[in-house]
């Protein structure tokens, strides 16, 4: 053991720049593979923690040779009845940049936290298995409610339970706390922002407001094609 020992310090001596070079070599190689393989990683299990995520699809329209993932509600709402093997549809605005949040506490806020603030349908929940941890979703069709993920609420937890506390949003309106949800993975279309609910008649049937993203959910991904061929056989006047 002694002879390898020396054998291989006097190898080194000899060879210091050539086994320093190596080394930094198979540490920049090593380096890059562990990246690849992380990268591959989170594609590969891309939206897997969401239940039944092969059976979500985000809808799309043409126009002029470009793929919009924008429509009105009335569209929105016809296609959701025309045909069985569309289990859910939901919407939502995604637009606004991230904004400034206190927790309300009398005359008091607490210190500012940013987070973006998007209002959604009650369907939007079911379309991706919110895991709700406290509170619920019974009003969840109040435009002054406002549901957060465990990570905001964190935030907080020295207060106790913020169900049921006022949230400020920019230093302008006051939303009331209902629910606590579980924070998604990274590697999701889902991220962990602040969410309110769009009422059940906001523009109902209005061809003209493009404003909402919608998911739509199948009973089985198999059943894409025969569902964008019953779409695309509506005809829409906007």
């Amino acid at each position: 053991m002694n002879y390898i020992l020396k054998n291989f310090l006097s190898v080194f001596k000899k060879y210091r720049l050539i086994f320093i070079l190596n080394i930094i070599g198979l540490s920049v190689a090593l380096a890059i593979f562990l990246a690849i393989v992380i990268q591959v990683n989170y594609h590969l299990n891309f939206n897997k923690s969401i239940k039944n995520s092969e059976n979500i699809f985000t809808l799309t329209i043409e126009d002029d040779n470009h793929n919009k993932a924008i429509m009105p509600r009335g569209i929105a709402d016809r296609i959701s009845d025309s045909n069985p093997h569309i289990k859910n549809l939901s919407f939502g605005w995604f637009y606004s940049d991230k904004q400034k949040f206190n927790l309300v506490d009398g005359d008091k806020l607490s210190e500012s936290f940013y987070n973006n603030f998007y209002p959604v349908t009650k369907s939007f929940f079911d379309t991706f298995s919110f895991e709700i941890l406290e509170g619920d979703l019974g009003n969840a069709n109040d435009p002054n409610s406002v549901i957060i993920p465990q990570s905001v609420a964190d935030l907080f937890s020295q207060n106790g339970s913020v169900i049921g506390k006022n949230i400020r949003i920019s230093h302008s309106k006051n939303y009331v706390i209902v629910g606590v949800y579980k924070d998604f993975k990274d590697n999701t279309m889902v991220n962990n922002h602040c969410y309110t609910f769009i009422p059940d008649t906001e523009n109902l049937n209005d061809m003209n407001n493009w404003n909402y993203t919608c998911f739509m959910t199948l009973d089985s991904k198999d059943n894409i094609e025969e569902v964008l061929s019953s779409i695309n056989n509506m005809e829409f006047k906007y």
